[in-house]
């Protein structure tokens, strides 16, 4: 601690660190600089301002994407529900506990692909290069 105390080669840079921070232009100037730059830089500032939610697809406007993944989610939900509540309330005797399992089985993975699907496509269209 001493020596950096009295080495002048650290006094000397940590004032030029501080000179330089205090020296620094408002945010509103740094603000309007770099807003100036990007306007000015090959016409192509226009461009660069554009909001990436203007080139969603349609149906990532609306949210429709989540809306049918929510809804085949509930679906699947529901048909497991159905399906182990007839098993094992009403009619223990009609489904054989292998039967019921394989229902359920297939519900998951027809809900798993139909996920993969969905959003594989939808992923698909939406490629944002930048």
């Amino acid at each position: 601690m001493q020596r950096i105390i009295q080495d002048s080669r650290f006094q000397y840079t940590v004032g030029n660190l501080s000179q330089r921070f205090r020296m620094q232009a408002s945010p509103a100037k740094r603000t309007a600089h770099w807003l100036a730059q990007v306007l000015n830089k090959d016409g192509d500032g226009q461009l660069e301002l554009r909001s990436r939610a203007l080139e969603l697809p349609w149906y990532q406007f609306f949210a429709l994407d989540l809306v049918v993944f929510t809804t085949c989610f509930v679906l699947t939900v529901q048909i497991t529900s159905f399906v182990v509540i007839v098993n094992k309330v009403f009619y223990p005797n009609i489904l054989s506990s292998r039967e019921a399992n394989i229902i359920l089985l297939l519900v998951a993975v027809l809900h798993a692909l139909l996920g993969f699907l969905l959003f594989s496509q939808f992923n698909e269209d939406n490629t944002v290069e930048g």
